[in-house]
């Protein structure tokens, strides 16, 4: 049995709450049990974002040389360094040591990072030996309460030069491999701009079973920002929506599907920050469409830096954003606002404590036929571009339904192995609009009452269509970021089999705790008990 088979079937019998069947209340819906499913933050963003001078900003955006030179010991652990952010869930979240902590500043090309040796000039209390190095990086960032260590694995340092040809014995990736296994690394973020290359990649991930089985190794594809892109029939205009699943006559999603087979995480791949939603859901919904249903297939899907897509689909997050976001050039990078989202962090995580991540081939997905298009001229040209996806996505349960007198977001739901439930209402964006969230009245079946119920996003309401619930209940909702529950059975409207849940109300106890500025959607979990 798989590492992670068996982190999910623990996951399912410890960590979700029971269905209650007595009238005893808990003051927690949220465990305090850490999530066992690899889920992390990387430094990259705020490598390529943190800076305050608009000069060094720019450069670091556009440069990876230098936003490369900007991870460095001081700005990861000093007294206001990045490593601080997220404390409420360290112990549920490896951190990556992403672009550049295996290269001394000054030092970037494509073809030099990848030496899996850390920098001693950029981490100066990590001094001696290479396994030496790497243990002392390791030990820094369990001292701050962190789940483990990650770091970035540029393959393109081992490329040939010929083709997709790779020029290292194997021999010297099991090596780092038994290293990474003794040293407490517990996750390899691989990246290879220079191609795919799957032979290296499943060598990569055949050898860690062996050598180091409690490492997750991730794979990605290396797309582009958009689904679709380019020229000719594949080309991404205003009104012609990229579609994941047409992209290259549907040769990018069978080589995605290819990876998927070995992997034991594999991410969505990088997006705009503009178009990011429907670019990521199309790709996540086509995956686990043709991949679901195939038990054999441990694979977990990474969402990237959408953590209420992730926690709602049952996928993993490599999150990248952080409060040391600026934006001092004045790009408008972060339409989101991202920077102001932390407690969305917080909450989706938090509810992965009840509902972890399950892998591609344990359940299946069903995807509504409507699709919905977002655009944005993210060129720099004037010219909108659109990336669409699915309206409505199902895992491992019924379809939502969805009514608005407008604009409806994009609406996930999935039913989590152990039972619990989630549902999240996804933003848009729209050329000459930018940003903005239509509320939309969501209908869910939910075929166990008794179970969690996560709920993500804006809604103007919420229609549960409880199966056969208890004939009296009580009713208790949790900010996920908060440690008490508090009792709404007198604030939702319960008729028969049928309880609605007021937008309002969603508002207030799924935004009950936030930091200064905080800007984040709500999210909370509410649970049905015996009244």
């Amino acid at each position: 049995m798989s590492l992670h088979r068996r982190d999910l079937l623990a996951a399912g019998a410890a960590l979700a709450l029971p269905a209650c069947r007595s009238v005893k209340l808990p003051a927690s819906l949220v465990p305090d049990l850490p999530c066992p499913t690899p889920s992390y933050w990387t430094t990259l963003g705020v490598e390529r974002f943190g800076a305050s001078n608009a000069a060094q900003w720019m450069a670091a955006a556009s440069q990876a040389g230098a936003a490369a030179d900007r991870l460095g010991e001081a700005n990861l652990f000093g007294p206001q360094g990045w490593a601080h952010a997220f404390k409420a869930v360290h112990a549920d979240l490896f951190l990556v040591a992403d672009l550049g902590w295996d290269l001394d500043p000054g030092q970037w090309t494509e073809r030099a990072t990848g030496t899996l040796t850390v920098s001693e000039a950029k981490f100066p209390s990590c001094t001696g030996a290479p396994a030496e190095r790497l243990a002392k990086l390791a030990e820094k960032v369990k001292l701050l309460g962190w789940r483990g260590l990650g770091v970035r694995v540029a393959t393109q340092a081992h490329w040939s030069g010929t083709g997709s040809a790779y020029g290292v014995p194997e021999q010297f990736f099991r090596s780092q491999l038994r290293l990474a296994h003794q040293l407490g690394v517990r996750y390899w973020k691989v990246e290879s701009p220079l191609g795919t290359d799957i032979g290296l990649r499943r060598m990569l991930s055949v050898n860690a079973a062996g050598e180091a089985p409690d490492l997750a190794i991730e794979n990605s594809s290396g797309w582009g920002p958009l689904n679709s892109p380019g020229t000719g029939p594949d080309r991404v205009s205003v009104g012609e929506p990229g579609r994941f699943r047409t992209w290259d006559q549907g040769r990018k999603l069978d080589a995605a599907l290819e990876m998927i087979a070995f992997s034991r995480v594999f991410r969505a791949g990088e997006t705009t920050a503009h178009l990011s939603i429907p670019t990521t859901l199309d790709r996540v919904a086509n995956l686990l469409l043709r991949a679901g249903g195939d038990r054999g297939n441990d694979c977990l899907l990474n969402c990237g830096d959408e953590v209420y897509m992730a926690a709602a689909l049952g996928c993993t997050m490599g999150v990248e954003r952080h409060p040391g976001w600026t934006d001092p050039a004045l790009k408008g990078y972060d339409p989101r606002l991202l920077r102001y989202r932390m407690t969305e962090v917080i909450r989706a995580i938090r509810w992965q404590r009840i509902a972890p991540p399950w892998p591609v081939g344990y359940t299946k997905t069903e995807l509504a036929a409507e699709r919905l298009a977002d655009d944005w001229p993210v060129n720099g040209d004037g010219v909108a571009v659109a990336q669409g996806a699915p309206a409505r996505v199902a895992r491992n349960g019924p379809m939502p339904k969805v009514t608005a007198t407008g604009s409806v977001p994009y609406v996930v739901a999935a039913v989590h192995p152990n039972g619990a439930a989630a549902v999240a209402a996804l933003p848009r964006m729209f050329a000459g609009r930018g940003h903005v969230f239509p509320e939309a009245n969501v209908t869910l079946e939910v075929d166990d009452p008794m179970r969690p119920i996560g709920v993500f996003g804006r809604f103007q309401s919420l229609t549960l269509d409880l199966v056969a619930p208890p004939a009296e209940v009580r009713v208790l909702a949790q900010d996920l970021a908060a440690d008490e529950a508090v009792d709404v059975t007198e604030r939702v409207s319960l008729a028969g089999s049928t309880m609605v849940i007021p937008g309002d109300l969603i508002n207030r106890i799924g935004q009950s705790v936030a930091t200064r500025n905080d800007q984040s959607d709500p999210g909370l979990v509410l649970q049905i008990f015996r009244g």
